[in-house]
């Protein structure tokens, strides 16, 4: 029988990188189930050192390189600065899961494969900065005519088949990273904002409906607008902090602003005139309620009694939807699942270098975490 091959490792370092994920002790030896509580305690004393395939799978879980648990000095901190603002409200929320943990790092990763390549000299398209005692009308207009946004439109038609990817693209185009988050409910996260100078990040959840995740993206990128990283919760709840609700009102009035429903006629306003404005908006009926509530366009009561009966009738549709997506046999090509993730403005910076030189084709394609033969469809999508 051979001898075990033990690996030599920094046991500083290896409790550093333990100390940078959201994992205690315990949640390792919950994780990797070959190793003991005792065991790790010792191979972070230096006491004992683990096996070179244990020490590989620790690495793995700590989504480090295996070669850098022997380094001598240990790095900077990696951890993300940003205000975890689900845990302001009542909600049972106590922090940071590993799984978005791991989310929140890949987003970053994309971000920093971007700036690997671009030039030295990249400035990017910067978000408006407005002062504290900007009027909200003010920032309104300059943030419209900064995505070049022309709602309400003339029929619903006008956005594509998806109102989330219109307003997507949009913000994209501005070098503002959109990514969807993955396999985690929607009681734990709805949005998440990193504010860079280059290439801020947004993040929202993919379980969430199209209509709910356009506001998601707006108040996200309100975060941005007022330079704050945030992770959200977006449940309209009283008991949420001030900065939320200020974000709720900017992303409102962007998407509905006030002088649109100046002009629009509201007399009658009944389901049918609510739905047809969430369409030509490109919002959910709740949206178009609050909004109305907000300008004094409908009452206190009318707004509580048809806000309660949207949310049962979008309960009892979406358990109806999560039946019919069990049940259905439709395979989603990888390209798209790739790029509902992504986004376009990851995989279109990395091809981009590609063709101009500065990377090859293989390191393109891991960079992106494709094959080959992924690429070519992925390109036809994103260099439209």
């Amino acid at each position: 029988m051979s001898s075990k091959q033990y690996a030599y490792i920094n046991n500083k370092m290896l409790k550093w990188a333990r100390e940078e994920t959201p994992l205690g002790i315990e949640d390792v030896v919950e994780r990797i189930k070959s190793i003991t509580k005792e065991e790790l305690i010792k191979w972070e004393s230096g006491e004992e050192f683990p096996s070179i395939n244990i020490s590989k799978k620790i690495a793995k879980l700590y989504d480090i390189p295996f070669a850098a648990l022997y380094l001598t000095e240990l790095p900077s901190s990696t951890k993300i600065e940003y205000i975890d603002r689900r845990t302001f409200s009542t909600s049972e929320i106590e922090g940071i899961s590993y799984e978005l943990w791991r989310q929140i790092r890949y987003f970053k990763s994309c971000r920093e494969s971007i700036l690997s390549i671009i030039d030295n000299d990249y400035t990017g398209p910067n978000i408006p900065q407005f002062k504290k005692d900007e009027k909200l009308e003010d920032i309104v207009i300059t943030i419209r005519k900064y995505l070049d946004m022309n709602t309400p439109l003339k029929n619903k038609t006008a956005f594509g088949s998806n109102f989330f990817n219109y307003f997507r693209n949009k913000i994209e185009e501005k070098g503002i990273l959109v990514f969807q988050i993955s396999g985690i409910e929607l009681q734990q996260i709805r949005g998440i904002s990193l504010n860079y100078e280059l290439f801020p990040i947004i993040a929202v959840n993919k379980k969430d409906s199209e209509r709910a995740k356009v506001f998601t993206l707006f108040h996200e990128l309100a975060h941005l607008i007022r330079r704050t990283s945030a992770l959200c919760s977006i449940d309209f709840s009283d008991d949420r902090d001030d900065e939320e609700k200020i974000c709720d009102n900017i992303a409102g009035n962007i998407l509905v602003p006030k002088y649109k429903i100046e002009e629009i006629n509201l007399k009658n306003i009944n389901n049918k005139r609510i739905e047809d404005l969430a369409n030509i908006f490109g919002v959910s009926k709740f949206v178009i309620l609050k909004r109305l509530y907000d300008e004094e366009k409908i009452s206190y009561m009318f707004y509580k009694s048809k806000y309660e009966e949207f949310y049962n009738n979008f309960m009892e549709n979406k358990e109806n939807i999560k039946k019919a997506k069990e049940s259905s046999d439709i395979r989603i090509p990888y390209h798209l699942k790739f790029l509902s993730t992504n986004g376009n403005l990851f995989p279109s910076s990395i091809i981009n270098a590609y063709y101009e030189g500065k990377i090859s084709l293989g390191e393109a394609c891991r960079t992106l975490n494709i094959k080959t033969r992924q690429i070519e469809k992925i390109e036809k999508v994103v260099m439209l």
